[in-house]
């Protein structure tokens, strides 16, 4: 058998390669009874000739001679504060993609669109980029968008493309050859839960408020400062003839979605054994959010957002240098990034009860079933501003 077979749950990311490789149209993906996509091949159009196996990320290595013996690694955030405030930290991918519009290139990235569904989408001017900035705890569907992709490098167009590791290296060993005016962002990722799950998250949500959900927007800097888990619900209140939007706060700690995401509870199975998860990145940058920048880097603390980045290429260093007087930043050595970053060693951790996780999604009622193991700290946050958390950490770092 020379075509790709998945017969662990662990053994697939949902990056749809197989599909969008096959010469024959042979791979369809189905979605299983968690929601997430795994690959089917028809035998009767299936013609064995190996590409699907041969382009699959968890079956194939990337080639790194192209990476940086050691990667650079700092602290940095953006000087554009309408983008720092966009984005879920320091505004970093903000502010590359800006420069990658302004000289007329294309931006890949993840939006969330009206009805709420997640996926991959391309930007080429200012007004659009708002939509693909910030977290979105969802798996992002790329669909065909690789196909796109490699249309506009083979015309020369200058494309960022920004996505978690596993997606970063689909890429990669779907394009044919390298290509210059190719420029790859990862971000540091826990795991991604399915958008079937969050579709009956969005159903909870609305029965909860009694209205309909317009926007959802995670680590929303609207609803609290960085480092604070909060999303920002909006909601479309009808009454009568006429409509308003109001807006909703969502703690992380008090939320069956959140706080089970937040917890590595509802993650797809590959997420656990990702291959990705190592000191070895992907991509040509790779950010996150700095945490413990305030007492690392105690004069880089922002309120809004401090990044952390990895400049893993000579590609990714040429990008960096573009920022020039558009961000601050300082070195930091790479054993720090990944003493406050998991996921640059090692993969989440599997919990017991992921087992049964999604066993009743089909409930109306899943969410509400969800019982939330809360502690002293979930109380202690409501209480206490994460300014005056900083301000504190950044006293003691100076003792």
């Amino acid at each position: 058998m020379n075509h790709i077979f998945i017969d662990e749950p662990n053994k697939c990311c949902g990056c749809k390669n197989c599909q969008n490789i096959c010469p024959v149209n042979a791979i369809s993906m189905n979605e299983d009874a968690e929601g997430f996509l795994y690959p089917n091949v028809d035998a009767n159009k299936c013609i064995n000739c190996g590409a699907c196996k041969k382009h699959c990320p968890l079956l194939n290595d990337m080639k790194r001679n192209t990476f940086l013996k050691e990667p650079l690694c700092v602290a940095a955030k953006t000087k554009n504060k309408d983008i720092q405030l966009k984005c879920s930290s320091g505004g970093l991918f903000g502010t590359i993609a800006l420069e990658t519009i302004e000289k007329g290139g294309i931006v890949v990235g993840s939006e969330m669109d009206e009805r709420h569904k997640v996926h991959h989408t391309i930007v080429d001017n200012k007004e659009a980029l708002s939509k693909i900035l910030g977290s979105k705890y969802v798996y992002s569907d790329l669909d065909n968008v690789f196909i796109d992709v490699k249309k506009y490098l083979d015309d020369d167009r200058e494309v960022l493309f920004c996505g978690v590791p596993c997606q970063i290296a689909a890429l990669i060993n779907f394009l044919p050859k390298s290509y210059d005016n190719l420029t790859t962002v990862e971000v540091i990722c826990h795991g991604t839960p399915s958008q079937k799950l969050f579709d009956k998250y969005v159903d909870f949500l609305e029965k909860k408020y009694s209205a309909k959900l317009k926007g959802f927007q995670f680590r929303s800097k609207k609803a609290a400062n960085w480092g604070t888990f909060k999303a920002l619900a909006e909601f479309e209140i009808l009454k009568k003839n006429t409509s308003k939007i109001v807006s909703k706060k969502i703690n992380a700690d008090f939320d069956p979605y959140y706080w089970s995401f937040l917890n590595s509870k509802n993650y797809r199975e590959s997420c656990y054994s990702c291959k990705y998860a190592n000191p070895n990145r992907n991509a040509d940058i790779t950010l996150g959010d700095f945490w413990g920048i305030e007492h690392i880097k105690p004069n880089m603390v922002d309120y809004n957002g401090v990044s952390t980045v990895i400049i893993n290429t000579n590609k990714g260093l040429e990008t960096f240098k573009m920022l020039d007087e558009k961000i601050e930043w300082d070195y930091v050595d790479y054993k720090t990034m990944q003493d406050n970053n998991g996921q640059l060693k090692a993969p989440s951790k599997r919990p017991i009860d992921r087992d049964n996780w999604y066993t009743d999604i089909e409930r109306s009622d899943f969410f509400e079933k969800i019982k939330i193991r809360k502690n002293y700290k979930s109380y202690i946050k409501l209480f206490f501003p994460q300014k005056l958390k900083f301000k504190i950490k950044k006293i003691i770092s100076k003792k």
